[in-house]
């Protein structure tokens, strides 16, 4: 498949480009994210306050300030493009100090405009605050515990830079209050003055939406979730009806290895990314990235391996997490070791191994579930402590973080001795919000050595989807999340009316609001929003522990390790249909790990200790393809010919492929920026 971007193209004399108007997209759904400060220090009238346990707002008996609390964030790091519309500073009171009595203090906030400061620098003095502007305003009476004060900035959506006019992106705040007698104590941003208190650092959170135009630089999937690095915002205008399993690759020695028993598989750039061991060989444990093919496009080595299944962010840094440390690497420089940490230094020595598969949210937080907590890592490079979830390492679990579409809540399933429930937190401080104690969850039982706990299915932001059972179970809930009360309630039961625990499937949610799973050996669409399910007219057997996987075009693909086959479905209006049924050649036999990959080229990946296993479209529903308007993330394909005319708008990304050929017709024309990637020969 040849890719390529329309950066430097002119356009040619004597073609005349179809003239468009860049059409602005839909509003974007908001997200949340939070920032710790950088720093957060005091400035007294006399002396500094960096060796301070605690931050402090002070004003003496005759109204003068005799002590602010400083503070400097980096919305650098925010995800790229984004659009914030709210800010608020959060501070949490530590203890306060009246001399009048029913008395209250006003904080305000100041802004600084003076750039890259440091704390070793910061005084009464520098750095320099714009007094005759207050951006922010709350009242500190004697029941506050939270202060949570919202900015004047930015008065309207927009990027960090329309807003700050720092060179480093950052925002430099100065709390303070010249009330008379007044003394107010917040909890501070130093480990060794708040003990476990990680939700009680003072914070920023952040209000914001992704403009997609410009687009994102990679393909990936946005955020890690149960669609096992699925491609979930692609489309595809053509379903396959003919496909092959290939044995894609191979390694020459050794075998691949790691994160057993999902499987250490991704996906980047359209390309898989496996891990390989040789022991006997030079460099034992390698990252390998191959092309669509299966060739080796590099190879670099690793110093363990895998324990769990990796994770991609949205500027192509892969995470790794071993048994002992924490590897980043560069997948858009040839592998190159971004960072090696030991896992204790990082979390801490009372936090103890990670023990279930991590997540990564859309801002880049890192979500560890590990023997002693549930903890929330900041973005890298900065990966600070944002927060833990305390969990009992003699009688408790926890599974994976999964995150609401907004990035405000995150819920997973803790077992203990007797039963399993679904944990719901505030994402901004790890707060818990409720749980499912009026549904327990029966077979997810903390044994002392299952270590398998897949992540709830969030369907949207209010329907979060739990199977009693590992593989496959009798009983799959669907809970409805009320953000606005901070309750979860159990809004459908679906029973197989199994005498085991089997019967129904680990489901997977699109984007559209519809979520999939095996029922009683056949593929079923059900909507949380109303409850209906609609079955695969083709009633095609698959077995209850079946994987799936989707696009965003209603079709999801089936990965069914006991009847050794993949197969593929679509729906079209409220009939969902079989598209193709495929099965490995003789003495390949499909895997039981619990990863598989769907590429935006439609291929879907999955791996055993042998070899990679590619399932490759080889006849789509369509002959013949004009094409006269190329969408952005979309999947265009035909079996002889595609014919390609207009002109592609700078924001798209899309993939042309045809079993035939391609062909441009005169006046077709490509803005710079866009990116086409062209594949002519199904293989």
């Amino acid at each position: 498949m040849t890719t390529i971007k329309f950066d430097t193209i002119k356009k040619r004399a004597g073609i005349a480009g179809l003239a468009l108007m860049l059409c602005l997209p839909a509003a974007q759904a908001q997200r949340y994210t939070t920032l710790l400060p950088d720093i957060a220090v005091n400035a007294r009238t006399a002396g500094d306050g960096r060796g301070d346990a605690h931050l402090e707002v002070k004003a003496n008996a005759n109204g003068q300030e005799t002590v602010r609390s400083l503070f400097k964030f980096g919305l650098g790091i925010l995800p790229e493009n984004a659009r914030v519309s709210a800010l608020q500073l959060r501070l949490y009171v530590q203890r306060k100090t009246d001399t009048l009595s029913a008395s209250h203090q006003t904080i305000t906030l100041l802004q600084s405009n003076t750039p890259g400061w440091k704390a070793g620098e910061a005084g009464w003095n520098y750095p320099v605050f714009d007094s005759t502007r207050k951006i922010g305003m709350f009242p500190i009476v004697a029941s506050t515990r939270v202060a949570n004060i919202k900015l004047a900035i930015p008065a309207r959506p927009g990027a960090v830079t329309d807003f700050l006019k720092t060179a480093d992106t950052s925002l430099s705040l100065a709390a303070r209050s010249p009330q008379q007698n007044q003394d107010n104590f917040f909890y501070a941003d130093k480990m060794e003055s708040i003990g476990a208190q990680y939700a009680k650092k003072p914070k920023l959170l952040v209000q914001y939406a992704v403009n997609m135009y410009p687009k994102l630089a990679d393909w990936s999937q946005l955020r890690g979730n149960s669609q096992h690095n699925g491609y979930t915002g692609w489309m595809a205008d053509a379903w396959t009806t003919a496909a092959t399993i290939n044995t894609l690759y191979r390694p020459e020695k050794g075998y691949i290895s790691g994160a057993d028993p999902v499987g250490a598989m991704v996906v980047y750039n359209g390309n898989p990314v496996v891990f390989t061991q040789d022991p006997a060989g030079s460099a034992p444990i390698q990252v390998v990235q191959l092309d669509g093919a299966g060739k080796v496009l590099w190879r670099v080595a690793m110093p363990e391996i895998n324990k769990f299944c990796p994770l991609i962010d949205a500027k192509g840094r892969m995470y790794c997490i071993t048994t002992n440390r924490l590897i980043i690497f560069d997948l858009n420089n040839y592998g190159n070791k971004l960072l090696d940490v030991a896992l204790a230094g990082l979390l801490g020595d009372e936090v103890g191994g990670v023990v279930n598969t991590p997540a990564l949210g859309y801002d880049g937080m890192l979500y560890l579930p590990a023997s002693n907590a549930v903890v929330a890592l900041t973005p890298y490079p900065r990966l600070k402590t944002l927060w833990r979830y305390p969990i009992s390492k003699d009688n408790e679990m926890a599974g994976p973080v999964s995150l609401s579409s907004s990035e405000r809540h995150a819920f997973f399933i803790k077992v203990n001795n007797n039963y399993g429930q679904l944990m719901v937190l505030d994402n901004s401080d790890g707060t818990p919000l409720d749980s499912s104690a009026q549904r327990r969850l029966s077979t997810y039982v903390y044994d002392g050595y299952t270590r398998y706990i897949p992540a709830p299915v969030i369907a949207d932001d209010s329907s979060i989807l739990v199977l009693n059972g590992f593989d496959n179970s009798n009983e799959l809930y669907c809970f409805g999340w009320a953000a606005d009360r901070g309750r979860l309630l159990l809004r459908d039961e679906i029973i197989a009316g199994q005498t085991g625990n089997t019967g129904i499937s680990q489901p997977v949610a699109d984007t559209r609001g519809n979520v999939y799973f095996v029922f009683n050996n056949r593929l079923q669409r059900y909507r949380p929003a109303d409850r209906s399910r609609v079955g695969d007219a083709d009633e095609q057997p698959l077995d209850n522990a079946t994987l799936l996987v989707t696009n965003d075009s209603l079709q999801v693909f089936a990965w069914d390790a006991v009847n050794n086959l993949a197969a593929g479905f679509s729906t079209s209006g409220q009939a969902m249909r079989r598209t193709f049924v495929a099965t490995p050649g003789v003495g390949v036999a499909l895997n039981f790990r619990k990863n598989i990959a769907l590429a935006p080229d439609g291929t879907l990946y999955s791996v055993n200790n042998n070899y990679l296993l590619a399932v490759k479209t080889s006849k789509v529903n369509a002959d013949l393809l004009n094409l006269q308007a190329i969408k952005n993330n979309t999947l265009y394909r035909a079996n002889n010919l595609i014919n390609i005319s207009g002109t592609v708008i700078n924001t798209t990304h899309a993939i042309i492929s045809s079993g035939g050929g391609i062909g441009f017709q005169n006046g077709f024309t490509v803005e710079p920026g866009a990116k086409l990637s062209f594949q002519s020969g199904f293989k």
